[in-house]
């Protein structure tokens, strides 16, 4: 540091009861929501140099899969042919039986599905092995799933 340079202050400059009275004093900046936006794109952009790849809750598409669910793909494992994604199931919705090809996992994060007259709520987790056959899955009151599963066939 240049000796023209200001020393940043720290509680061994100032006591706490000054720092304390210094931020209440300080009266909060509105942003402007295009400089906002403008900070949310730049951010993204130095992650996405960072290899961590980030989808915002308005990014991404929903897709119909079935009646009653849709998908939002969030990440796709190509090499590994799985892929990771939101599933939203509206009320009375079904996933009819199925197999695996390979591993899956489910985190139920809002809501309910039921599987064999068992209910799974917020917070379970289910996973398969690879191979496995599943029977119906039935949402009775909606539900959002977030699943790891083999890759589904574009639309």
């Amino acid at each position: 540091m240049s000796s023209d340079t200001p020393k940043p202050i720290t509680s061994e400059a100032l006591d706490q009861r000054t720092i304390a009275e210094f931020s209440a004093a300080i009266a909060p900046v509105a942003i402007e929501p295009a400089v906002v936006a403008r900070l949310h794109v730049q951010i993204q952009a130095d992650i996405a140099g960072s290899g961590t790849d980030v989808v915002r809750q308005a990014d991404g598409k929903w897709r119909a899969l079935l009646q009653g669910v849709e998908v939002k793909i969030l990440h796709v494992d190509r090499g590994g042919g799985t892929q990771t994604a939101l599933w939203r199931l509206m009320p009375g919705a079904r996933i009819p039986p199925h197999s695996h090809l390979k591993e899956e996992e489910c985190l139920v994060l809002e809501g309910s599905v039921v599987n064999e007259d068992i209910s799974y709520l917020k917070g379970d987790y289910l996973y398969t092995d690879a191979g496995s056959e599943h029977s119906e899955f039935v949402s009775p009151y909606g539900a959002l799933l977030l699943v790891r599963n083999e890759l589904l066939p574009s639309p």
